[in-house]
């Protein structure tokens, strides 16, 4: 569990990100981020700071009017 609140502190706070959710039984962190204020890149960096590795899954696009303000 350390591992979901490591990350449940730190990455909510880039740049960007507007929401993550940990997924500890499939080893997985979905983040919901505004990709006008933040880069995958910048993103992935972040884990990596973490001492994660950090590869993308699948993208899903979502319209800026279902995203909360």
């Amino acid at each position: 569990k350390s591992c979901q609140e490591k990350i449940e502190r730190t990455i909510p706070f880039e740049k960007g990100v507007k929401d993550i959710v940990v997924d500890l039984e499939h080893k997985t962190v979905k983040v919901i981020y505004d990709p006008r204020k933040t880069t995958e890149a910048k993103i992935q960096k972040a884990f990596e700071n973490l001492d994660y590795t950090c590869a993308k899954m699948q993208e899903e696009v979502v319209k800026q009017s279902d995203i909360s303000k």
